[in-house]
């Protein structure tokens, strides 16, 4: 350093101080590299469902009409087996995106797990028409359909046709 022509000592602090900044700043630093829903969907994946739900309503509170936020944490309160919340939560995010079978399959788990097998088997109908390829509605409807305690919504026949279809694209140990 103390080779450095006098002149050139300006030019390093202003390197330092630029250094300095960039790595201060938000957009720099770890926690803002990843955002709060995908830290949420993280925990979700780690099965550290309260800790998700906590991120997903820092999510929500940056931005109140994302139909994923309202998802990832119905999904984070349906594993903690809060299933009121997580229904609010999967109607709302089907509000902001009604074409979403990702959400209706969600909400019809929802419906079946709160002993609402008729709502289940209405959302799933309507995902499965909505997306014939959406493997977790399909299976989800085809799973209602087949274990339903009610015997005016199971219907063994069309579970199997769904069950056959799933089969069909690929045979593994979900389907």
């Amino acid at each position: 350093m103390n080779n450095l022509n006098p002149n050139h000592h300006w030019l390093l602090a202003l390197l330092a101080s630029l250094v300095f900044f960039l790595f201060t700043t938000p957009a720099f630093t770890a926690p803002a590299q990843i955002d709060d829903q995908q830290q949420g969907l993280r925990l979700l994946n780690l099965k550290r469902y309260a800790e998700a739900e906590k991120r997903l309503n820092q999510a929500l509170k940056a931005d109140p009409s994302d139909p994923e936020s309202y998802h990832l944490r119905g999904m984070a309160r349906l594993y903690q087996n809060r299933l009121k919340g997580a229904t609010r939560d999967f109607q709302k995010a089907l509000k902001l995106s009604p074409s979403d079978a990702n959400i209706m399959a969600s909400l019809g788990k929802a419906y079946y797990k709160s002993g609402q097998p008729s709502n289940s088997v209405k959302v799933l109908d309507r995902a499965v028409k909505t997306d014939p390829d959406n493997f977790i509605a399909v299976n989800q409807l085809a799973w209602v359909l087949a274990v339903s305690p009610q015997a005016k919504i199971r219907n063994g026949a069309h579970a199997v046709t769904l069950a056959k279809r799933l089969v069909a694209k690929e045979e593994n140990i979900h389907t």
